[in-house]
C-alpha cells in the first residue's frame, strides 16, 4: 500500500557539476606531485587534505577530472580513509513515495 506520495524535492540531490578550469588546474598541481601506480595511504591522506584546503569536494566531475589524470578517485578515497559515497538514491525516494509492503 503506498503510505504517502509527495513532490517535496528537497530530498534530491542537485545535478553533479564538472570542475571549474580553476579547479582543474588546482587538481592537476596536487596530483604532479604524486605517481598514479605508486599511491600510499599517505600519499592519499595528503592529497584529500590539499582537495579540501582548495574546497575541491568528491563527486563526479572530481572523479572524472581524476581518471582524466590517470588516478582512481574512489581509490584514493579508500586510501585515505574516506566513508565510500552514499549510495544514489531510487526512483521512489527521489519522488518521495513511501511503499509499504
Amino acid at each position: 500500500m503506498i503510505e504517502s506520495i509527495s513532490s517535496n524535492n528537497t530530498m534530491m540531490r542537485p545535478e553533479p557539476k564538472p570542475l571549474t578550469d580553476e579547479q582543474k588546474n588546482t587538481l592537476n598541481d596536487i596530483l604532479s606531485n604524486y605517481d598514479a601506480d605508486n599511491l600510499s595511504a599517505g600519499d592519499a591522506k595528503a592529497i584529500a587534505e590539499q582537495l579540501k584546503e582548495a574546497g575541491i569536494n568528491p563527486g563526479p566531475g572530481l572523479g572524472k577530472s581524476m581518471s582524466d589524470l590517470g588516478f582512481d578517485a574512489k581509490e584514493i578515497g579508500k586510501l585515505a580513509g574516506a566513508p565510500p559515497p552514499p549510495k544514489p538514491m531510487d526512483n521512489a525516494e527521489q519522488s518521495g513515495i513511501s511503499v509499504k509492503v
